[in-house]
């Protein structure tokens, strides 16, 4: 989790981290899964992209027009793959949508999963995160019914990709560790591998060079027993950037050239823009200004070729830079200027769209009737949090007290001392009766209590600690911080620890493994000043939040699902839905949206009570999930209306599927539904909207409420369909 105290700035910095994060996001290779079958082009695309390409549209034009679904997704999928080995996205988002949609017609659950990986990744090379999460939700969705070990690691890969690229650091060595977890024992070498990179590149953020280090040596180890070029190339650049920050000038610059003789192999541009970037870097920090320059200029036009503004924004104003240096009366830098202006006002706006589609998703979802529901969990959250605070400013206190207590204690004693001796054995037992009462009162609270001197050594632990460690308290005091916690630990401790000795009070957050079992643990640094105010050791508070963060996951995952039924809830629908409309813009798709009532529901609760009417309910969602694809999208938007949401590559399609899917419906709620020993009897209105070009969700609902309308009219228990256009 992210520390409350900010981390100390690092020597030096990392120009071209985002950009490496974005080949990465775009370069996360395929899981090989046992559940599902790949074509031989999709491995083929990893050395030869161009050729596979070129064989494809034939192969995939005669697997269209013999209709065979399952070949279609399978050679999509191979067109994904090698769509990402020459960096176009574009190309690489169309054909995982166009793989999912025949693996759906198919029945194919796993391949269907794969591409919906496959089009997150191309959304998220392009910058365009909050879809691209949308996708990797579906998925992990998905996975609840069809479970797979390695696709659920593939999915906590892509969340982990996407945290690394906004900074969110902590967040992704998180998901790259539940990614790990996942894998278990399964043989799955690139897939942990790339976990591992992306957990090396977190804690090289975050400061922990060792621990980066072992991650990436760990990952190098794993690749080496499959062949991915590219994936040697990332590893590289992850090497080349610890490499410039411990000044090995000779490491970062066979890694710049490894990245670009795989680039010109490949011929991708964003790995050979990412190379010239890294020689940039090196001609400029040795103060080779000429070469510095001719480096950036290669790697800004490369950057531009992959239309990756932030990348070419980033890399142009060191090229300004170093062109003032050189020549600073030269007057031809107004069309690069320009140019600079013109990426600032593109990367801006769509940092701007971001935080304006994820403001509307919360809109609306605030105006739902689960809110109720949600504010109750978060209430539930932030008493736990009230509680928690105020526990840690109690024993703050209280260790505090128990310290100036013993001071006082000990300052006594010295001063009964110096007037007779007579007096001093008075004065040890009241010392000896104050420092028990110190170690009874730490001893019996629950968290990690120790004291630490300007050596950074164990002067005092409680019994919490010792238990927690399963260690006495000889085998702590007097041994540093170093040599108690391990290397591994002591990374993430000694920029807090040092802050603390040098006067400031700090506080974060982290998590440790201890014996088997992962802890989230909350601590603070409080500084302990001699009589003239330096600082001479300092008091250490640790505190277990794990529960209160399986709290928080868990909130999390329930705010889209329906708490009665189990099937999606609106916030959840309206997301889909409009993705899938946003998808329609690109290339062609066909909705179909079936809007469910309850008939005679509302009799049944004044007959016999809420606890029937909900037994209905939840017979109902349970029959309409029976009735449909495992692609299409059963959610619950009110009381007892429910709505089926269903892609399709034709409109015609669309309406026969959701006309079979509304008389199967009808069929199974024929049947009555037992409540104890009684039998409800009840039926479903159903209204139908189909689309081949929708370009507002709103109206799409509105064709299938009147449809619903025009049901109820028919005399309910049946079905109607507005026109399709």
């Amino acid at each position: 989790m992210h520390a409350t105290s900010p981390r100390p700035r690092r020597r030096f910095a990392w120009p071209i981290g985002t950009g490496i994060w974005l080949v990465l996001v775009g370069g996360l290779a395929m899981a090989v899964v046992s559940e599902a079958e790949r074509h031989p082009l999709e491995a083929e695309a990893l050395s030869q992209p161009e050729a596979v390409l070129a064989k494809l549209p034939p192969l995939l034009a005669d697997a269209q027009l013999r209709g065979a679904k399952r070949e279609l997704a399978l050679l999509e999928l191979a067109r994904a793959n090698a769509c990402r080995v020459v960096a176009n996205w574009d190309c690489q988002r169309d054909a995982g949508r166009a793989a999912q949609m025949a693996a759906d017609e198919a029945g194919e659950p796993f391949l269907a999963i794969r591409a919906l990986i496959a089009e997150s990744r191309g959304l998220m090379a392009k910058q365009q995160y909050s879809p691209g999460s949308q996708l990797l939700a579906e998925a992990e969705r998905r996975l609840r019914r069809t479970p797979s070990p390695v696709l659920m690691a593939d999915v906590q890969l892509g969340y982990s990709s996407m945290s690394n690229a906004l900074g969110r650091h902590e967040l992704a060595r998180t998901y790259a560790d539940r990614g790990v977890q996942a894998l278990g024992s399964v043989a799955e070498p690139l897939v942990r591998a790339r976990l591992l990179r992306n957990r090396g590149r977190a804690e090289a953020q975050l400061g922990r060079v060792e621990e980066a280090l072992a991650s990436l040596n760990e990952a190098i180890r794993v690749a080496a027993a499959v062949d991915d070029p590219k994936l040697s190339a990332e590893l590289d650049l992850e090497l080349a950037r610890i490499a410039r920050d411990q000044g090995d000038v000779a490491t970062k610059r066979a890694s710049a050239e490894r990245v670009l003789a795989l680039a010109d192999q490949f011929g991708h541009p964003q790995l050979r823009a990412l190379g010239n970037e890294v020689l940039g870097q090196i001609a400029r920090d040795r103060n080779d200004l000429v070469a510095a320059e001719r480096a950036f200029q290669v790697a800004v036009d490369q950057f531009r070729a992959a239309g990756l503004d932030a990348e070419e924004r980033r890399v142009l104003r060191e090229l300004i830079r170093i062109r003032l240096t050189l020549r600073p009366e030269r007057g031809d830098l107004g069309a690069q200027t320009r140019r600079l202006l013109e990426l600032d006002e593109v990367v801006d706006a769509r940092d701007r769209a971001l935080v304006g589609e994820d403001m509307d998703a919360r809109l609306r979802y605030a105006e739902q009737q689960f809110e109720l529901q949600r504010l109750a969990k978060e209430g539930e959250l932030a008493a736990e949090r009230e509680k928690t605070l105020a526990a840690s400013n109690r024993l703050r206190l209280m260790l505090i007290a128990a310290g100036v207590l013993g001071l006082c204690v000990v300052a006594g004693f010295l001063y009964q001392q110096r007037r007779a001796n007579a007096r001093l054995q008075r004065s040890e037992a009241a010392l000896a009766t104050s420092q028990q009462r110190l170690r009874a009162i730490t001893d019996s609270i629950p968290a990690i209590i120790s004291h630490v001197d300007r050596d950074q050594r164990y002067t005092f632990s409680n019994a919490f600690m010792h238990r927690l460690f399963g260690s006495h308290e000889a085998d702590i005091v007097g041994r540093t911080v170093r040599e108690v916690r391990g290397d591994r630990i002591y990374a993430t401790l000694e920029p807090h620890l040092r802050r603390a000795l040098g006067g400031d009070t700090v506080s974060f957050e982290g998590q440790a493994e201890l014996g088997g079992r992962q802890y989230h643990y909350q601590t603070s640094y409080i500084p302990e000043r001699d009589a003239s105010g330096a600082v001479c050791g300092v008091f250490a508070l640790t505190f277990d939040i794990t529960r209160l963060k399986l709290a928080e996951a868990q909130l999390e995952r329930e705010a889209r699902f329906d708490a009665l039924t189990g099937v999606a809830n609106r916030r959840h629908f309206e997301e889909r839905l409009a993705l899938a409309v946003a998808r329609g813009r690109h290339q062609p798709v066909a909705l179909a949206v079936l809007y469910l009532d309850i008939d005679f529901l509302k009799p049944i609760n004044d007959r016999r009570g809420h606890a029937a009417g909900d037994a209905v309910i939840r017979a109902f969602a349970e029959r309409v999930g029976r009735c449909v694809r495992e692609s299409d999208l059963v959610a619950r938007i009110g009381g007892d209306e429910f709505v089926v949401l269903s892609e399709h590559l034709t409109a015609e399609e669309a309406s026969s599927a959701a006309e079979r899917t509304a008389r199967e419906v009808i069929a199974v709620m024929a049947e009555p539904v037992l409540f104890g020993e009684t039998a409800l009897h009840t039926g479903v209105s159903i209204g139908i909207a189909v689309t081949q070009s929708a370009q507002q969700a709103d109206a799409l609902i509105a064709e299938a409420d009147r449809a619903l309308y025009a049901a109820k009219a028919a005399g309910r228990n049946t079905w109607r369909r507005a026109g399709a256009h």
